[in-house]
């Protein structure tokens, strides 16, 4: 009975080497489909590059893509839509002035 348990594990253990080996090689595959489409059309991006900011501003980049979704879904012909976009439009010019005020203010005291 140990014997197969052990046969059962090999199998298994090849099987996830397999496929994360071939979800490796699509991922990679993709990747440079993906770049050479663009470096044809004549967008100069590196996705790489583009990965990792992605990457370290996650939150960032799940926002701006759900508002998008928003926009482009409809959301903004509901009155739940409107309603949601006063709300967090109001918090982002918030943020933007205090950000532009916090920049100002550093200017300032870097030239003094």
């Amino acid at each position: 009975m140990e014997k197969r348990d052990d046969t059962i594990d090999n199998v298994i253990d090849e099987s996830t080497t397999s496929v994360a080996g071939a979800a490796k090689a699509a991922n990679r595959v993709v990747k440079d489909t993906a770049q050479s489409y663009l470096n044809t059309v004549g967008i100069n991006v590196d996705l790489q590059d583009f990965e990792e900011r992605l990457r370290d501003r996650a939150f960032l980049s799940l926002g701006i893509a759900a508002g998008a979704g928003f926009v482009l879904g409809g959301g903004l012909a509901t009155k739940v839509g409107v309603m949601l976009l006063g709300l967090f439009g109001r918090a982002i010019a918030r943020q933007t002035v205090t950000n532009a005020g916090r920049q100002v203010l550093q200017k300032a005291g870097s030239q003094a």
